[in-house]
This record gives structure tokens, sequence and C-alpha cells, in this order.
């Protein structure tokens, strides 16, 4: 037996509540719970909320924000050090190399490797401190750029 309604958009949907009754339940409770942090950050600030704070409470904490972020950031950086080597390839094989392109790509390596280093500690940290704050900036690329 299955409910009928209408989703955000409009759409007649069905959901069954055999077999993932629970799962569903935990999943709405969760949403339900992110919504009355959003609604209660817009009463603390008077204006708009902070992106950073915005993005933690979606994500339900700040460390799962800083994971993403430190996720990205390591593809953004090796994306950028294959991209740099290719270049310097091909300006070598057409004689228009030059010193500077060396340097980016050593620029793009060291932000590469502190991005993975960071996101590694990430992994390793699971709860907030003893007073409760979450200092994950600590040594951080973040504190950097």
């Amino acid at each position: 037996m299955g409910l009928a309604f209408y989703d955000c958009f409009g759409y007649k949907t069905e959901m069954f509540w055999q077999g993932r009754n629970s799962a569903l339940r935990s999943t709405f409770a969760t949403e339900r719970a992110r919504l009355g942090i959003v609604r209660e950050l817009e009463a603390v600030y008077n204006g708009p909320v902070p992106e950073p704070t915005l993005r933690a409470a979606h994500l339900g904490s700040a460390l799962a924000a800083l994971r993403i972020r430190a996720g990205a950031e390591t593809s953004f950086f090796a994306a950028m050090v294959k991209g740099q080597i290719a270049t310097i390839r091909r300006r070598r094989a057409d004689g228009s190399h030059y010193p500077a392109l060396l340097d980016d790509l050593a620029l793009y390596r060291r932000q590469f490797r502190a991005w993975r280093r960071f996101a590694a500690s990430l992994d390793e940290r699971r709860s907030p401190d003893a007073e409760g704050r979450d200092c994950l900036l600590d040594g951080s690329p973040i504190a950097r750029t």
C-alpha cells in the first residue's frame, strides 16, 4: 500500500512504506532538523547568514563541509598539475618554454600536497575538541590562501 502525495514540483508521487519505513522517516527527520537549524541561524544573525555557517548547517557539521572542500581542492590542484606538465612538454617541444611555467608547476604541487595532507588530517578528526568547538582550521591550507 502506498501513500500518494504531490512533491515540491507538483508531480504526483507514491511512497511505499514497506521495507524503507525507518530510513524514510529518519531522512525526513534529519531534513526537518536541518531546516530548523537554518531558521534558528536566520533568527540569530541580523541579515544574511555567512556562507560557511550555512553550508555547515546544511551538511550537518563543519567537518563535513571541510571534507568536501578539501576533496574538491585536491582534485582541482591534481588537474592543474597534470595540465601544467602537459603544457611544459608542449612548450619544450615547440621551443617556447620559459622558467615561470616551472614556478607555476611547483605552486600547484605544493597546494596539491597541502590539501591532500589536510584531507587526510580531517579523516582522523571525528569529533569536536573538549570545549565542543570545531578547531579544524589549524594548519590548513585555507588559513594560508
